[in-house]
């Protein structure tokens, strides 16, 4: 780790394999320490929200799983938002008149369109939980799956690299994690942040969860997540 917690200094990077969420949670049950962030160039199972599959070309997008390992009692519904907000400030920090929104729960959009999700699967418990973090990002051409609206890095600010993105979302994640083992929430700072980017804010939406379907006004987010 480097000043205020920057994540992402131990690295595995694979050119293809399944899932790095998959090999993520693997090596985190093997005692992997928080901060790790498993990349691959290529995934052959990745996936998306309610399992829906999520492929891109090869080296065109970050495809990355981060390892948390919050302490016993934290509230974890806010680190979807957290990661998301880190996202958000790691994309305008290399593009900053990108037109970017934060699509409650998951998801980056620029000008309208996807350019990253996350989504997170938790392990362990009260006890030791531990938190695997997948983030991807459209960076290049080909970054876009089949059949999705979305946009990609490379389309607002050609020099951005791979590279360069999991670097700073690295120090982003960092500083984020800082906060949230001061706060264990979210803070009146980043919930501001988070409400002024929000797409969709005051019109009717639909949630879709696996059992049901939710219709409403969506006004914000509250200091949970």
């Amino acid at each position: 780790m480097t000043a205020r917690g920057q994540m992402g200094c131990l690295r595995i990077r694979y050119p293809v394999v399944a899932s790095t969420m998959d090999v993520a949670m693997a090596l985190a049950a093997s005692g992997a320490p928080h901060g790790v962030v498993v990349e691959a160039g290529y995934q052959t199972a990745g996936r998306g929200r309610q399992g829906r599959a999520w492929r891109t070309s090869a080296d065109s997008a970050l495809l990355s799983s981060w390892i948390l390992r919050p302490p016993p009692g934290r509230n974890l519904s806010v680190l979807s938002p957290l990661v998301a907000l880190a996202l958000i400030r790691t994309v305008e920090s290399l593009i900053p008149d990108a037109p970017i929104a934060y699509k409650w729960p998951n998801d980056v959009l620029i000008g309208g369109g996807k350019v990253a999700g996350v989504l997170l699967t938790a392990r362990g418990g009260g006890v030791a939980p531990v938190i695997v973090a997948g983030v991807g990002v459209n960076v290049g051409p080909g970054s876009v799956p089949s059949g999705e609206r979305g946009t990609f890095l490379t389309e607002w600010c050609k020099d951005i690299t791979v590279d360069a993105l999991r670097c700073r979302l690295g120090q982003e994640l960092g500083r984020i994690w800082s906060d949230f083992m001061i706060e264990d929430s979210l803070s009146d700072t980043d919930l501001a942040d988070l409400q002024r980017r929000l797409a969709w804010a005051d019109v009717e939406v639909a949630v879709r969860l696996p059992q049901a379907e939710i219709v409403g006004v969506q006004t914000g987010i509250t200091h949970d997540g």
